[in-house]
């Protein structure tokens, strides 16, 4: 018997059929979480991720927090996929970075460096598990805290309806952590988010709000945080509000006064600041001390500001190449002798060729940038054997090479252990790199009439 013909139309069908599901099946390839892990212990495994959550012995509430955030809200990233990895900068102080723009991390000490699509690095301890079904359909976990190096495979890209809500939010604001100039973010709808538990339960629920009540001279007034040009807090719920004008009126924030808290009481009196970054992670501050402020300018003339800005730091730490320290090595890209460091780990001030530092230093300093290429690097300094001792404060700063943590800033501020001043004499900083030594020499407290004064010779 012959095989009974299929038509043209009937072979079409078949063809878009079986591609249409072949389509399908990459997408819901493409739909997994894939990663990279190389554990502590050297496995190195390929992990198609179910479940991601949040990690750690947290107060239950702040977890509550931290999970509700990582699994369920955004601001610009919303999806179903459980997209946010939580990073714990320092006590109180959570990054969470969605999944779509996570790219790698790598184990430091007992820290993680974790590095985003647009390149920033974010530093602290990673508080996310994630699982996968092994064999046999048995369920595997993996503690990210207890990962060598983490790298993104694949994940499903953002749909155009997610990245539209970016467009919902064009107000900038300056968020100053302890007030300080150093600790300086922009971000993106700074409000007020804090759990409670449910009534006739125990269950711990998270409630977001832009309102607030504070109370000022015994009243409580409500109000919404948005509606202000800048906020200050000053610790132990005190607030500043500052309006148009610039009057500032304070008072104590109330948050759990705005639900009937006898229902519902507030787990562990805890209320933090939730806001997004401009790459799209949120910061989550615990009750912070610090201050937002609006930005007035427009989008164009904060970037051009932002650019001027970095201009004139980077110009500012850049000696005057006329009289910069000479140096024959290609891996030594740049080394500052001075006083002292800055706040964001630079010398302020930096010295000129020829290297000199008055009579009666107390302390002085060195900033070397190095290559990523450069291994072996020491550095030691001739002439401090006869000083009784001295004491050396680190500046050193950290980066990723091809996957790995590495050192490419080496710093230091030293002092005499007895606090006396160094003697006055030539010294010679030795820096060697890849088996190469390059040696520069400095003076402390020599005069022009001791240097230029002719050597007696014995009679």
């Amino acid at each position: 018997m012959r095989p009974k013909k299929v038509s043209t139309a009937a072979m079409i069908a078949i063809v878009l059929a079986a591609t249409y599901t072949l389509i399908s099946q990459v997408s819901a390839a493409e739909d997994k979480l894939v990663l990279q892990i190389t554990t502590k212990l050297g496995a190195q495994v390929l992990v198609k991720v179910d479940k991601s959550s949040v990690s750690s012995n947290l107060p239950n509430g702040r977890y509550s927090v931290l999970d509700d955030l990582a699994n369920h809200i955004g601001i610009r990233y919303r999806s179903t996929h459980e997209c946010k990895i939580v990073l714990e900068q320092r006590n109180g102080f959570f990054v969470l970075i969605p999944w779509q723009i996570f790219r790698s991390a790598v184990s430091s000490d007992s820290l993680h460096i974790v590095t985003v699509k647009d390149g920033t690095q974010y530093s602290g301890k990673l508080l996310t598990k994630v699982e996968s079904i092994g064999d046999a359909g048995l369920k595997k976990t993996y503690d990210l805290a207890f990962s060598q190096s983490i790298d993104l495979v694949s994940i499903a890209p953002l749909s155009q309806e997610r990245m539209k809500d970016t467009e919902k939010i064009d107000q900038t604001w300056i968020l100053s952590i302890n007030n300080s100039t150093v600790e300086r973010f922009e971000i993106l709808a700074p409000h007020f988010i804090f759990p409670y538990v449910q009534e006739h339960s125990s269950h711990t629920s998270v409630k977001e709000t832009d309102a607030f009540y504070l109370n000022v001279n015994e009243e409580d007034i409500p109000a919404n945080l948005s509606d202000f040009e800048s906020v200050e807090f000053r610790g132990k719920n005190v607030m500043t509000v500052i309006g148009v004008g610039g009057k500032k009126i304070s008072g104590t924030l109330k948050l759990f006064e705005l639900f009937d808290s006898k229902r519902y009481p507030p787990r562990e009196g805890l209320w933090m600041l939730v806001s997004e970054t401009k790459n799209g992670c949120l910061l989550i501050l615990e009750k912070p001390i610090g201050k937002i402020e609006k930005v007035a300018q427009s989008k164009q003339e904060v970037t051009q500001q932002n650019t001027s800005q970095s201009q004139q730091k980077t110009e500012s730490t850049k000696p005057d190449t006329s009289k910069a320290i000479p140096i024959k090595s290609k891996l030594i890209e740049k080394l500052l002798m001075g006083v002292a460091f800055d706040k964001d780990d630079r010398i302020t001030n930096p010295l000129s060729w020829p290297i000199k530092f008055s009579d009666g230093t107390t302390q002085f300093s060195f900033q070397l940038a190095v290559a990523n290429d450069a291994e072996g690097v020491s550095i030691s300094i001739d002439g401090l054997e006869d000083q009784g001792g001295y004491q050396a404060t680190n500046h050193n700063k950290y980066g990723v090479v091809m996957g790995r943590p590495k050192q490419w800033q080496y710093g230091a501020t030293l002092n005499r252990a007895d606090g006396k001043p160094f003697t006055s004499k030539v010294y010679k900083l030795k820096i060697t790199i890849n088996g190469e030594t390059e040696t520069i020499p400095f003076e402390i407290g020599i005069s022009e009439t001791v240097r230029k004064a002719p050597v007696k010779k014995p009679k």
